[in-house]
């Protein structure tokens, strides 16, 4: 498990806010918040939740961003947040070659069972954290940091 925290650059404690690539807000007086395996009941990692206070620099960054976002034409907007949707629902680099994966868009409905409603609802919860990093994305293309 350690393994894929640190590919996903997981840190033991982790900021709870973000304001873009590297815009990562440290808050000391947040509470920490304890992420667990749910199998073996370890501790994973903890996040920092952000206050008020540093939330206020997040909605300032977004409007900063919105400001110059939305004076990019419609087309080019859509292009962007097309070519980052395409991005994000790429699948990455097959680690087991050979193996059979289904395809993400297309496929047929799955028979509902208790395992298939589990999935469904982590898929839901991945297409959420998705559209926040897109979100997220928009604003700092937005900025001009992003390529």
């Amino acid at each position: 498990m350690k393994s894929v925290l640190e590919k996903l650059k997981i840190e033991p404690v982790n900021p709870g806010a973000c304001i873009g690539p590297d815009g990562w807000l440290q808050d000391p007086n947040g509470k920490e918040l304890v992420s667990y395996n749910p199998t073996t009941g370890e501790s994973l990692a903890k996040i920092v939740q952000a206050t008020p206070g540093v939330y206020e620099k997040v909605a300032a960054a977004a409007q900063k961003a919105f400001l110059t976002w939305r004076q990019v034409p419609a087309p080019r907007r859509s292009q962007v947040v097309r070519d980052l949707g395409d991005a994000l629902g790429r699948p990455p680099a097959d680690p087991e070659p050979g193996r059979h994966r289904p395809a993400l868009r297309g496929r047929r409905p799955r028979p509902r069972t208790a395992r298939t409603a589990r999935v469904d609802r982590d898929e839901q919860q991945l297409r959420l954290r998705r559209d926040q990093h897109l979100a997220c994305l928009q604003g700092v293309r937005a900025l001009g940091r992003a390529p």
